[in-house]
């Protein structure tokens, strides 16, 4: 017999609810007093679920998956029960005071509880078995106190050397190379909008700029996009040139290489090659075209591979984007270093603004090895769910170019203890466009509904 599935009905807000009286075993009402409650607290090893997945229910990725929308067979996680208790704010509590670390007002005696999950216990270990934020912050936004929990309050211990837990100035250096580009948007023929780059020349004469489209390589035979790592190896092309549906100034130059070894690992077969490529280049003085001509990537390049992102100092905003484009590289390439605790951000790599680059995690601060942090309502003494709601950024390909969508992830998950050291984890996963205006974006837009069973190490 399959479990009960806890969300069932979509709401014309997009909201997927459930009456309490269809989940199993789940009493209305029911008081849950850490007492009688089933602790969750410890590691859990990812499983596939033994019995009939619902309709519309996936199984647990494959261990090896290499493209997957959940947690994989035999992932670990570490699970916190944070127990409180219920508190009522008086007048004088306020999002001000709170932040400055008061909130006063009358705890009560209803017991509540937050879950918070975590790539390991050394990952909860390294950050210093902390809340991420102070007692007052829970009792102004979520109504709980925390003050009893024995789980100290105030901001995770993020590593020593990392500006606001994800900045590393002494050593961050350019996983790739960083351009003097900006997002722009350039308007069509045909009247849509197409995002690109603006990148600049400042030492060629005249100085120019080119604007692109983005690019990329597929293999010519398949057609499934290739990531080209070893660019040196791609020489020897044959290319064709079109204008045709682009504005004054702009052509897609389209070359075939054959044979190409794009990753110079000689354990991977070389491929064939179809690579795109769509812009044009204008003068900074006059914006008058240069035909093709006239711009040099080795000139507008800012920070070469493995440069320091501290290497270029403060200027224009494509400057200043390029240097928090070299520590979000840095960032990516560290956020799941065991030794290390980060602040998880949301990186937007199409701002404009420096200052709107790097933004931390909505709701709860948390770190980056740090699934969840949301409150935890118990549906019975073995039972319950949370829900948190994310903001992230998504690419989508659009012909031969890549779309950064702005998304919304709101997540819902059970727990439903079958044993001491088995339970069933269940996980609902409806991520929504917040591009409204792009409708390219409408390609992220799914529901990922899983069910696996997770054993208690």
């Amino acid at each position: 017999t399959p479990p009960p599935c806890l969300f069932i009905s979509r709401q014309a807000n997009g909201e997927v609810n459930v009456p309490v009286s269809q989940v199993a075993t789940n009493n209305q009402n029911v008081v849950v007093t850490p007492a009688t409650a089933f602790d969750f607290t410890g590691t859990w090893l990812f499983a596939a679920y033994d019995g009939t997945l619902p309709e519309g229910y996936t199984a647990a990725c494959a261990a090896s998956a290499s493209n997957c929308n959940g947690p994989k067979i035999g992932e670990p996680v570490y699970v916190k029960v944070i127990p409180g208790k219920a508190f009522s704010a008086d007048g004088t509590c306020s999002a001000i005071t709170a932040a400055a670390g008061t909130c006063a007002g009358t705890v009560g005696t209803a017991d509540r509880y937050a879950m918070s999950i975590w790539r390991s216990q050394a990952a909860w270990t390294t950050c210093g078995t902390k809340l991420g934020f102070p007692y007052s912050l829970a009792r102004f936004y979520a109504g709980v106190d925390f003050t009893s929990s024995l789980v100290t309050a105030g901001a995770h211990s993020y590593s020593a050397g990392w500006t606001d837990g994800w900045i590393n100035t002494p050593s961050a250096t350019a996983t790739y190379g960083v351009s003097n580009c900006i997002p722009v948007s350039v308007t069509m023929p045909d009247s849509s909008i197409k995002k690109g780059q603006k990148c600049y020349d400042n030492i060629s004469s005249p100085t120019s700029y080119m604007i692109s489209f983005g690019g990329g390589c597929k293999d010519t035979t398949t057609g499934v996009p290739v990531q080209v790592t070893n660019w040196s190896a791609v020489t020897g092309g044959t290319c064709q040139s079109s204008a045709a549906g682009l504005p004054a100034g702009y052509s897609t130059n389209t070359c075939i290489y054959t044979g190409i070894d794009h990753d110079n690992n000689p354990a991977t077969p070389v491929v064939n090659l179809t690579c795109p490529f769509t812009g044009g280049t204008f003068s900074q003085a006059t914006n008058a075209s240069l035909n093709g001509l006239g711009f040099s990537w080795a000139n507008s390049q800012l920070i070469a591979p493995g440069g320091l992102c501290g290497s270029t100092t403060a200027g224009t905003p494509s400057q200043n984007i390029a240097r928090m484009q070299c520590h979000g590289q840095y960032y990516q390439s560290q956020e799941n270093n065991a030794a290390l605790c980060l602040q998880k951000m949301i990186l937007n790599w199409t701002a404009t603004d420096p200052l709107l680059f790097a933004l931390p995690a909505q709701g709860a601060p948390k770190s980056s090895a740090q699934h969840v942090m949301a409150l935890f309502n118990y549906t019975s003494p073995t039972s319950g769910i949370l829900e948190e709601d994310e903001v992230h950024y998504n690419g989508v390909q659009v012909g031969d170019s890549w779309i950064p969508c702005k998304v919304r992830n709101h997540f819902k998950a059970s727990f439903k203890k079958r044993t001491d050291t088995q339970a069933i984890f269940e996980f609902v996963s409806e991520q929504t466009s917040l591009d409204f205006t792009e409708p390219a974006c409408a390609a992220v837009n799914r529901v990922t509904k899983n069910i696996m069973l997770i054993n208690k190490q």
